[in-house]
Protein backbone atom coordinates (compact mmCIF):
# COMPACT_ATOMS: atom_id res chain seq x y z
CA UNK A 1 0.00 0.00 0.00
CA UNK A 2 2.68 2.31 0.96
CA UNK A 3 4.40 1.70 -2.47
CA UNK A 4 1.37 2.34 -4.15
CA UNK A 5 0.65 5.80 -2.30
CA UNK A 6 4.40 6.82 -3.38
CA UNK A 7 3.98 6.06 -7.03
CA UNK A 8 1.05 7.99 -7.46
CA UNK A 9 2.07 11.00 -5.24
CA UNK A 10 5.37 10.95 -7.22
CA UNK A 11 3.76 10.98 -10.75
CA UNK A 12 1.19 13.60 -9.89
CA UNK A 13 4.75 15.36 -9.10
CA UNK A 14 5.79 14.91 -12.41
CA UNK A 15 2.74 16.14 -14.13
CA UNK A 16 2.32 19.36 -12.22
CA UNK A 17 4.91 20.49 -11.53
CA UNK A 18 7.14 22.38 -13.91
CA UNK A 19 10.22 20.48 -13.80
CA UNK A 20 11.68 17.48 -11.73
CA UNK A 21 15.39 16.73 -10.83
CA UNK A 22 16.22 13.43 -10.91
CA UNK A 23 19.48 12.12 -9.79
CA UNK A 24 19.70 9.35 -11.55
CA UNK A 25 18.37 8.51 -15.09
CA UNK A 26 17.22 5.04 -13.94
CA UNK A 27 14.33 6.91 -12.04
CA UNK A 28 12.67 8.26 -15.39
CA UNK A 29 13.49 4.16 -16.19
CA UNK A 30 11.51 3.16 -13.39
CA UNK A 31 8.95 6.03 -13.84
CA UNK A 32 7.73 4.50 -17.45
CA UNK A 33 7.56 1.29 -16.43
CA UNK A 34 5.39 1.93 -13.59
CA UNK A 35 2.95 3.94 -15.97
CA UNK A 36 4.25 7.57 -16.16
CA UNK A 37 2.49 8.60 -19.38
CA UNK A 38 5.67 9.05 -21.80
CA UNK A 39 4.46 12.43 -23.24
CA UNK A 40 5.31 14.01 -19.75
CA UNK A 41 8.67 12.64 -20.00
CA UNK A 42 10.52 15.50 -20.94
CA UNK A 43 9.57 17.76 -17.60
CA UNK A 44 11.98 14.84 -15.99
CA UNK A 45 16.00 16.63 -16.14
CA UNK A 46 18.80 14.44 -14.94
CA UNK A 47 20.63 16.62 -12.24
CA UNK A 48 23.62 14.28 -11.06
CA UNK A 49 25.53 14.87 -7.75
CA UNK A 50 28.84 16.76 -7.16
CA UNK A 51 31.19 17.50 -5.51
CA UNK A 52 32.86 20.49 -4.12
CA UNK A 53 36.16 21.43 -5.98
CA UNK A 54 38.59 20.96 -3.02
CA UNK A 55 37.17 17.15 -3.06
CA UNK A 56 38.28 16.42 -7.05
CA UNK A 57 42.24 16.16 -6.43
CA UNK A 58 44.33 12.94 -7.11
CA UNK A 59 47.69 11.90 -5.89
CA UNK A 60 50.40 10.56 -7.99
CA UNK A 61 50.06 6.59 -8.11
CA UNK A 62 53.59 6.13 -6.22
CA UNK A 63 52.25 8.12 -3.22
CA UNK A 64 49.22 6.12 -2.50
CA UNK A 65 49.17 3.43 0.19
CA UNK A 66 50.31 0.33 -1.52
CA UNK A 67 47.08 -2.53 -1.53
CA UNK A 68 44.70 0.02 0.00
CA UNK A 69 41.23 -0.58 -0.37
CA UNK A 70 38.84 2.45 0.87
CA UNK A 71 34.85 1.90 1.27
CA UNK A 72 33.44 4.92 2.19
CA UNK A 73 29.86 5.92 3.17
CA UNK A 74 26.73 4.02 4.58
CA UNK A 75 27.32 1.37 6.39
CA UNK A 76 24.09 -0.65 5.93
CA UNK A 77 24.08 -4.02 4.32
CA UNK A 78 22.18 -3.04 0.75
CA UNK A 79 25.62 -0.87 0.21
CA UNK A 80 27.32 -3.82 1.31
CA UNK A 81 30.01 -2.97 3.89
CA UNK A 82 29.81 -6.22 5.04
CA UNK A 83 31.00 -7.80 1.62
CA UNK A 84 33.54 -5.46 1.76
CA UNK A 85 35.46 -6.62 5.31
CA UNK A 86 34.12 -10.45 3.49
CA UNK A 87 36.04 -10.08 0.78
CA UNK A 88 38.98 -8.77 2.42
CA UNK A 89 40.01 -12.57 3.62
CA UNK A 90 40.53 -13.83 -0.05
CA UNK A 91 42.22 -10.73 -0.95
CA UNK A 92 44.76 -10.99 1.93
CA UNK A 93 45.46 -15.05 0.86
CA UNK A 94 46.92 -13.60 -2.30
CA UNK A 95 48.30 -9.94 -1.22
CA UNK A 96 49.02 -10.48 2.62
CA UNK A 97 49.63 -6.90 3.51
CA UNK A 98 46.33 -5.54 1.84
CA UNK A 99 44.43 -3.01 4.23
CA UNK A 100 40.30 -1.71 3.77
CA UNK A 101 39.81 1.70 5.01
CA UNK A 102 36.29 2.15 6.24
CA UNK A 103 35.42 5.77 5.89
CA UNK A 104 31.79 6.97 7.86
CA UNK A 105 29.07 5.30 9.41
CA UNK A 106 27.29 5.79 12.59
CA UNK A 107 28.46 4.22 15.91
CA UNK A 108 25.86 1.38 15.99
CA UNK A 109 26.96 0.28 12.39
CA UNK A 110 30.69 0.85 13.38
CA UNK A 111 30.47 -1.44 16.33
CA UNK A 112 28.74 -4.04 14.24
CA UNK A 113 31.18 -4.35 11.56
CA UNK A 114 33.95 -3.99 14.42
CA UNK A 115 32.37 -7.51 15.68
CA UNK A 116 32.77 -8.85 12.05
CA UNK A 117 36.23 -7.46 12.02
CA UNK A 118 37.05 -9.68 14.74
CA UNK A 119 35.08 -12.95 14.12
CA UNK A 120 37.50 -12.70 10.22
CA UNK A 121 40.26 -12.44 12.97
CA UNK A 122 40.96 -8.31 10.65
CA UNK A 123 41.58 -6.15 13.41
CA UNK A 124 45.05 -5.38 11.92
CA UNK A 125 43.54 -5.20 8.17
CA UNK A 126 40.64 -2.41 8.94
CA UNK A 127 40.75 0.78 9.69
CA UNK A 128 37.65 2.52 10.99
CA UNK A 129 37.54 6.21 10.39
CA UNK A 130 33.92 6.66 11.78
CA UNK A 131 31.75 9.69 10.21
CA UNK A 132 34.23 12.22 8.80
CA UNK A 133 32.13 15.66 8.76
CA UNK A 134 34.50 17.84 6.68
CA UNK A 135 34.20 16.78 2.62
CA UNK A 136 37.95 18.04 2.26
CA UNK A 137 39.23 15.69 4.73
CA UNK A 138 37.26 13.01 4.16
CA UNK A 139 38.62 13.27 0.07
CA UNK A 140 41.98 13.53 1.78
CA UNK A 141 41.89 9.92 3.19
CA UNK A 142 40.37 8.24 0.15
CA UNK A 143 42.70 9.90 -2.58
CA UNK A 144 45.63 8.51 -0.40
CA UNK A 145 44.22 4.73 -0.87
CA UNK A 146 44.69 2.61 -3.94
CA UNK A 147 41.31 1.14 -4.75
CA UNK A 148 37.43 2.50 -4.01
CA UNK A 149 35.30 -0.52 -3.37
CA UNK A 150 31.20 -0.19 -4.27
CA UNK A 151 29.69 -3.37 -2.96
CA UNK A 152 26.07 -2.62 -3.82
CA UNK A 153 24.02 -5.93 -3.01
CA UNK A 154 21.31 -7.16 -5.46
CA UNK A 155 18.80 -7.39 -3.24
CA UNK A 156 16.03 -6.93 -5.76
CA UNK A 157 13.77 -4.47 -3.46
CA UNK A 158 16.81 -2.44 -2.67
CA UNK A 159 16.15 1.15 -4.43
CA UNK A 160 20.05 1.12 -4.50
CA UNK A 161 18.73 0.18 -8.20
CA UNK A 162 17.75 3.35 -9.25
CA UNK A 163 19.47 6.03 -6.96
CA UNK A 164 23.14 7.65 -7.53
CA UNK A 165 26.52 6.33 -6.32
CA UNK A 166 28.21 9.35 -4.09
CA UNK A 167 31.18 7.26 -2.86
CA UNK A 168 31.46 6.48 -6.71
CA UNK A 169 32.11 9.99 -7.51
CA UNK A 170 34.35 10.35 -4.71
CA UNK A 171 36.08 7.81 -5.82
CA UNK A 172 36.40 9.15 -9.45
CA UNK A 173 37.27 12.33 -8.04
CA UNK A 174 40.30 10.78 -6.38
CA UNK A 175 41.64 9.24 -9.42
CA UNK A 176 40.83 5.49 -8.31
CA UNK A 177 39.53 2.75 -10.40
CA UNK A 178 36.33 1.41 -8.59
CA UNK A 179 35.21 -2.36 -7.79
CA UNK A 180 31.77 -2.39 -8.40
CA UNK A 181 28.40 -4.27 -8.90
CA UNK A 182 25.75 -4.52 -11.91
CA UNK A 183 23.00 -2.73 -8.98
CA UNK A 184 24.69 1.37 -9.19
CA UNK A 185 23.60 3.07 -12.57
CA UNK A 186 26.52 5.32 -12.33
CA UNK A 187 28.61 1.83 -11.93
CA UNK A 188 27.70 0.54 -14.74
CA UNK A 189 28.34 3.49 -16.56
CA UNK A 190 32.03 4.17 -15.19
CA UNK A 191 32.65 0.33 -15.94
CA UNK A 192 31.60 1.33 -19.63
CA UNK A 193 34.30 4.31 -19.74
CA UNK A 194 36.83 1.76 -17.96
CA UNK A 195 37.34 3.66 -14.98
CA UNK A 196 35.41 0.24 -12.82
CA UNK A 197 35.22 -3.07 -13.17
CA UNK A 198 32.48 -5.04 -12.44
CA UNK A 199 31.96 -8.11 -9.95
CA UNK A 200 28.84 -10.27 -8.76
CA UNK A 201 28.17 -9.41 -5.24
CA UNK A 202 29.73 -12.43 -4.10
CA UNK A 203 32.86 -13.08 -2.06
CA UNK A 204 35.07 -14.61 -4.14
CA UNK A 205 34.10 -12.94 -7.20
CA UNK A 206 34.31 -9.21 -5.44
CA UNK A 207 37.68 -9.96 -4.10
CA UNK A 208 38.96 -11.90 -7.92
CA UNK A 209 38.50 -8.46 -8.74
CA UNK A 210 40.03 -6.55 -6.32
CA UNK A 211 42.96 -8.91 -6.99
CA UNK A 212 43.20 -8.56 -10.67
CA UNK A 213 42.93 -4.78 -10.01
CA UNK A 214 46.36 -4.71 -7.66
CA UNK A 215 48.04 -7.13 -9.38
CA UNK A 216 47.81 -5.65 -12.88
CA UNK A 217 50.33 -2.60 -12.85
CA UNK A 218 49.33 -1.55 -15.88
CA UNK A 219 45.45 -2.08 -15.89
CA UNK A 220 45.38 -0.19 -13.01
CA UNK A 221 47.55 3.22 -14.04
CA UNK A 222 44.87 3.18 -17.11
CA UNK A 223 41.70 3.17 -14.74
CA UNK A 224 43.14 5.82 -12.53
CA UNK A 225 43.96 7.93 -15.82
CA UNK A 226 40.11 6.91 -16.92
CA UNK A 227 38.85 7.80 -13.57
CA UNK A 228 40.52 11.38 -12.61
CA UNK A 229 39.11 12.22 -16.74
CA UNK A 230 35.49 11.41 -15.83
CA UNK A 231 35.72 13.68 -12.51
CA UNK A 232 37.11 16.81 -13.53
CA UNK A 233 33.98 18.60 -14.40
CA UNK A 234 31.96 16.62 -12.02
CA UNK A 235 31.10 20.56 -9.78
CA UNK A 236 27.74 21.33 -8.04
CA UNK A 237 28.41 24.35 -10.12
CA UNK A 238 28.76 22.58 -13.44
CA UNK A 239 25.58 20.55 -12.39
CA UNK A 240 23.30 23.42 -11.26
CA UNK A 241 24.73 25.68 -14.28
CA UNK A 242 23.69 23.00 -17.03
CA UNK A 243 20.16 22.25 -14.91
CA UNK A 244 19.09 25.86 -15.25
CA UNK A 245 20.21 26.13 -18.81
CA UNK A 246 17.93 22.73 -19.91
CA UNK A 247 15.02 24.14 -18.06
CA UNK A 248 15.34 28.05 -19.88
CA UNK A 249 15.59 25.68 -22.73
CA UNK A 250 12.96 23.71 -22.13
CA UNK A 251 10.29 26.40 -20.32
Amino acid sequence: MFNILYIWLDQFCVRYADFTWDVSPAMLEARLKSGLDPKIAHKVIHVPNALFPGQIHSLPISERLPNSLVYMGILDRDQGSDLAIESLQLVIRKIPDAVLHIVGGAKDDVDRLRKLVARLELQKRVIFYGFVPDNNEMAKIVRGCMIGLAPYRSFPDSFRWYGDAGKIRQYLASGLPVVTTPVPPLGRYVVEKEAAVMAQDTIKDFSGEIIKLLLDKELYKKMSEHAKELSKENTWENTYTSTLKKMEEQS
